[in-house]
């Protein structure tokens, strides 16, 4: 059985996101079970039509190709599976009727999510802010919500989602529930002595890192480690040199999962 994953990135190629990180770690551990896979995204800035990365064939379209069927017929996969529902799993049920198509739905944007999302990036840069139309036709647009009402299966990675994406997609059921997968520990976390808290998230406007900054001053005797980095690098500079200073604070910025151990082991320390 072969199995095509859609998704908007591959934490690569300058893209580190959540969606990136849940296809590459369930992909690889897929292979790692003997299944044979292929993953299919946007194609960014250095990278081939064609990539192998941890043994996995990673396939690209150029962005102006939205609605390209190719690449999808090339993979000739038995099961497309989109991680969150977008234009490409449109494309991919146009080249592939016949094969199987799957919604794993991550992070669903109705209304208020883009109204939400927009002001907090549009406090940021008026740039960023202007790619939304863009990002809602990829994500939020009328042929996305009739791919996932076409999709053979329909799940969501958090069960308060479940209700959520049946009234977006006006499906007429709930989809089940499928939580993320995550590395399993081979030995027992050794967590830290004292009290360790860990932020783990991108530093933009939108997560309100600052919250948790501040928190490290109200509480002097716990460690705090912040992992993350903003889109934005004034943005990012900022916020470094305005809380480099707290002492029990340690902005540690981003560490690729992929290439290192590190963040377990920051993980591993963390007690909260």
């Amino acid at each position: 059985m072969k199995v095509c994953f859609l998704v908007s990135e591959y934490f690569a190629w300058g893209r580190f996101g959540g969606f990136g990180a849940i296809a590459r770690t369930i992909a690889q551990g897929l292979r790692a079970a003997g299944q044979d896979i292929v993953v299919v995204v946007p194609r960014r800035k250095g990278q081939r039509p064609v990539e192998i990365i941890d043994g996995l064939e990673v396939r690209s379209y150029p962005g102006h190709s939205i609605f390209t069927t190719k690449v999808f017929q090339e993979c000739d996969a038995d099961i497309y599976h989109s991680f969150e529902a977008s234009l490409p799993s449109f494309a991919a049920q146009r080249a592939m009727p016949n094969r199987k198509h799957i919604v794993t739905c991550i992070d669903p944007f109705d209304a208020n999510d883009w109204k939400m999302e927009f002001k907090f990036d549009l406090g940021q840069s008026v740039r960023r802010a202007s790619i939304y139309p863009l990002l809602w036709g990829f994500y939020g647009s009328p042929l996305v919500r009739s791919a996932v009402q076409h999709s053979d299966s329909v799940f969501c990675q958090a069960d308060f989602l479940r209700p959520k994406v049946k009234r977006l997609y006006g499906l007429p059921y709930e989809p089940e529930f499928v939580p993320n997968a995550y590395h399993v520990p081979r030995k027992i976390a050794q967590k830290a002595t004292s009290p360790t808290v860990l932020y783990l998230a991108r530093w933009d406007p939108r997560k309100r890192p600052e919250i948790f900054f501040e928190l490290a001053k109200q509480f002097p005797k716990v460690r705090f480690i912040a992992v993350g980095k903003a889109h934005d690098p004034k943005r990012h500079a900022n916020l470094v040199a305005r809380y480099q200073n707290v002492p029990n604070l340690e902005l540690v910025g981003f560490v690729n999962p992929f290439e290192s151990t590190r963040l377990r082991e920051i993980i591993d320390q963390s007690w909260i």
